[in-house]
């Protein structure tokens, strides 16, 4: 039995894949004939194939382990083959080298923004079949492209409900918790101190803060403060689980996509001015 190894799958825009092995100085190629039914980004188990001297090493997909995406984000284009109009999917992402047919699309589809997922795809060799899924808009809309954008990084500004419920009782209890907070010896209180953020004008998650004070010794004091997340979204916890998963707030031209709720991005875990905060602070 032919030894096989497991890598992800990178594929280039005309179709050519590589997939990094530890037995191998250099990327196998995978030609576009022996992808199978690989995608860009799938976790893929690969066979060596037999080469002429002097070319890289080259393999091909036995099977895909696991698959990168759940839908592919693009647009509805039509061709004619033998006299009969073709609907297909264009892809955004250009490393997706198939073109799916669309069965069910109609004239109204054409050059609208779409979310597929894939439908029977028998033959490898074949392009596979697609059902649309949700229509984002019109290609070319700013609107339409901004939620192309989100939905082909896998973001969404929704959280789960289990995860606004908790975000929504911290914001219920947040006078409580702020006193708790206060009885912690640890804590050190320095709102009087003149502490300020730098950012923006219109900006709405300010995490971090500074200060400068002058002490009675005529040494000079600094503050850096950061918020303190962690007081609110505890080990384990739905928030953190939910953090965990999306690892990072995005910042688009004209959004953000918040890693946790606004409630705590935008105000319970943002230094806005005139309110009492909790902070990580490392003063000097």
């Amino acid at each position: 039995m032919q030894k096989t190894y497991e890598g992800v799958l990178m594929v280039r825009g005309k179709g050519t894949g590589f997939v990094t092995i530890p037995d191998q100085e250099e990327d196998v190629v995978i030609e576009r004939p022996a992808l199978g039914f690989a995608l860009d980004g799938d976790t893929v188990e690969i066979e060596l194939l037999k080469n002429t001297t002097g070319k890289r090493q080259e393999g091909k997909v036995v099977r895909v382990i696991n698959r990168s995406f759940r839908e592919l984000i693009g647009t509805v284009k039509e061709r004619t083959i033998a006299g009969k109009v073709q609907y297909y999917f264009n892809p955004d992402n250009y490393r997706i080298h198939i073109r799916p047919l669309l069965p069910t699309a109609t004239a109204n589809d054409l050059n609208m923004k779409v979310a597929i997922e894939l439908g029977s795809w028998k033959d490898a060799q074949l392009e596979p079949l697609a059902n649309i899924i949700e229509t984002l808009g019109r290609t070319g809309d700013h609107e339409t492209e901004m939620q192309a954008i989100i939905r082909s990084g896998g973001f969404t500004k929704d959280f789960p409900e289990s995860v606004q419920k908790a975000a929504h009782t911290l914001y219920t209890n947040r006078k409580q918790i702020f006193a708790d907070a206060l009885k912690d010896v640890k804590r050190r209180d320095v709102r009087s101190v003149t502490t300020m953020t730098i950012d923006p004008a219109d900006a709405k998650d300010f995490d971090d803060a500074l200060s400068v004070s002058i002490l009675p010794s005529g040494n000079i004091e600094v503050g850096i403060h950061i918020a303190d997340v962690s007081h609110y979204v505890t080990n384990d916890g739905d928030l953190d689980k939910e953090a965990r998963e999306r690892s990072t707030s995005v910042y688009l031209v004209d959004r953000v996509i918040p890693m946790l709720p606004e409630v705590l991005s935008n105000d319970l875990c943002s230094l806005r001015p005139h309110e009492d905060r909790l902070t990580f602070s490392a003063i000097f």
